[in-house]
């Protein structure tokens, strides 16, 4: 009984991160098409700010199960550290 648990709860940590980074991007690429933009575009930046917020809602998600980063080892509160320095303008 306990390792279905397991199995099922490392099955959505991996999903959870798997959204984590697709939100990632997706924040990443509307930053950069607001940033190569010649004029201001407000639905351009509201939409960046959308995926921002899914993005950090996701990731304080991620912190709350303490999941780790399997690759390096690391604890996903450096990115969390350098993403508030990053946007807090």
């Amino acid at each position: 009984m306990f390792s279905k648990k397991h199995k099922l709860r490392q099955e959505y940590n991996e999903k959870l991160l798997a959204l984590v980074t697709e939100m990632k991007n997706s924040w990443v690429r509307q930053s950069n098409f607001q940033e190569l933009s010649f004029e201001f575009n407000e639905e351009l930046y509201y939409q960046t700010k959308i995926a921002q917020a899914k993005y950090i809602f996701l990731f304080r998600e991620v912190k709350r199960r303490n999941i780790y980063i399997q690759k390096n080892k690391r604890i996903l509160n450096i990115y969390l550290y350098v993403l508030f320095w990053t946007t807090s303008s």
